[in-house]
């Protein structure tokens, strides 16, 4: 459905009660025409919208309803009446992220000359990404970077972890393009002995520059070390592992209580 501006009546010789009298008919003939229209709902993916409407042409400063049929996918589009896919985007001019779409939302757009700008997206602040953890305790052999098991999760929004395969890896979903990755890594000391690492690794290769935090042993207790990333920038299918070393000269332990690797979607 779409609008145009009517036109302003005049009032201005009507008494008080003339006024009232023309303001509610006015306001009842607006709504006339507006409960007449029915509103559409879209059709298509998450990634290419349509939707019927009856909208003879584009033109600038439109006004377009449709309600959605499904959540977007991440960057979409839509195309009303078979006039042509136009790309959804927010007031900033920033293409959607997952999510901002979702299923029986009434959308409101409104189209600038090239892209349709939806006025009423979801509320992005909602916190996306993936906390998973180890539920067990895990041997750390000496001189060699292990990724942590990560058998368990604590939430995962967008299917970025899996408990059954690939148990190490934290994946970016479909539509994510920047991530921030941090986590911490646990060392069960036999000595005071070496170094203890922790270190982040994506597509199964340290990064450039290297993400990683060095301290040296502090005895037979055990260390705790965290690591966290800046922003990424990041590719759908891209993945994340995070690796302890340690040079103690003998096995040492990850525990179970002190493990665990998180994922925030940024944009």
């Amino acid at each position: 459905m779409s609008f145009t501006k009517p036109t302003q009546p005049d009032f201005t010789s009507d008494t008080p009660a003339q006024y009232k009298t023309n303001i509610d008919g006015a306001m009842n003939t607006v709504l006339n025409k507006l409960y007449d229209n029915t509103i559409s709902l879209s059709a298509g993916t998450g990634a290419a919208y349509t939707a019927n409407i009856g909208l003879g042409a584009y033109s600038n400063n439109q006004i377009i309803e449709t309600i959605m049929h499904t959540a977007n996918t991440g960057t979409c589009t839509i195309n009303f009446d078979s006039l042509g896919a136009k790309t959804i985007k927010t007031l900033d001019g920033s293409n959607l992220v997952a999510g901002r779409i979702e299923a029986g939302l009434l959308a409101r757009f409104y189209y600038d000359g090239v892209d349709m700008i939806i006025i009423n997206p979801i509320n992005a602040v909602t916190s996306r990404g993936c906390l998973a953890y180890n539920t067990s305790n895990q041997s750390i052999i000496n001189g060699s970077f292990v990724s942590l098991n990560l058998q368990g999760e604590i939430y995962d929004t967008d299917g970025i972890h899996s408990t059954s395969s690939n148990t190490s890896q934290l994946v970016v979903p479909a539509g994510v393009t920047k991530v921030k990755v941090f986590g911490q890594g646990n060392f069960g000391g036999t000595n005071n002995t070496g170094q203890r690492h922790i270190r982040i690794y994506k597509n199964g290769s340290a990064l450039t520059p290297t993400i990683e935090v060095k301290e040296g042993a502090s005895g037979a207790g055990s260390n705790n070390i965290q690591v966290t990333s800046p922003v990424l920038i990041v590719t759908p299918g891209d993945y994340f592992q995070m690796k302890l070393y340690q040079t103690s000269g003998g096995t040492g332990t990850a525990f179970l209580d002190s493990c665990w690797f998180c994922m925030e979607i940024k944009e």
